[in-house]
């Protein structure tokens, strides 16, 4: 075979490998799903109602309402959506946020108390490692704030209608064992 010839094979070669790649990483409908036709989930799929999940636009001349924000000593912050502060430096901490070391000892205050329905702000500095503060409480699931060693950072969330004591704790593997917990009172 000549040059020519062998520039030739080669040449097929990577178009078909090109080929077989493009296809393999195509996505594809499962063999049951045809156009226009429903599907019954499989075991353990999560199913959305109608709708959910899609992004809706809005019609034209209708309102959009916009989400809720709400005013605390470290920002603006909506309900529906927390998020934790960019890294704080002591002197940006508002007097009026309940401030936690979290220790290999465990956090420091263990306990603090809030009203009911209040809006809540708390900062969280790691003070020996990474540290992860959450609530063991469904309703508070969506209140976490993660630090690194030396790092302060903060959020802000509306305290629950319900008195009573609610746990929070670091969940990083091994530190709730060692005492990482504590507890916010509601009154």
């Amino acid at each position: 075979m000549n040059k020519k010839g062998i520039y030739i094979l080669v040449a097929v070669v990577i178009v078909l490998l090109l080929i077989i790649w493009a296809v393999s990483v195509t996505p594809k409908k499962p063999a049951t799903e045809q156009e226009g036709e429903e599907v019954a989930p499989e075991a353990g799929e999560e199913v959305l109602p109608e709708g959910e999940g899609e992004e809706v636009m809005p019609e034209e001349g209708e309102e959009v309402s916009e989400p809720e924000v709400i005013e605390s000593p470290l920002g603006e912050f909506n309900p529906e959506d927390l998020s934790q502060t960019a890294p704080l430096e002591e002197e940006e901490i508002p007097e009026d946020v309940i401030k936690i070391k979290a220790t290999p000892s465990g956090f420091e205050p263990s306990e603090f108390t809030v009203k009911a329905g209040e809006v809540v702000s708390i900062t969280v500095t790691g003070v020996d490692a990474t540290h992860v503060f959450k609530f063991e409480s469904p309703e508070l699931s969506n209140v976490a704030i993660g630090v690194a060693n030396g790092e302060t950072r903060g959020i802000s969330f509306i305290a629950p209608e319900e008195p009573g004591d609610y746990v929070f704790y670091c969940d990083v593997p091994g530190h709730r064992a060692r005492g990482e917990q504590g507890v916010m009172h509601v009154e």
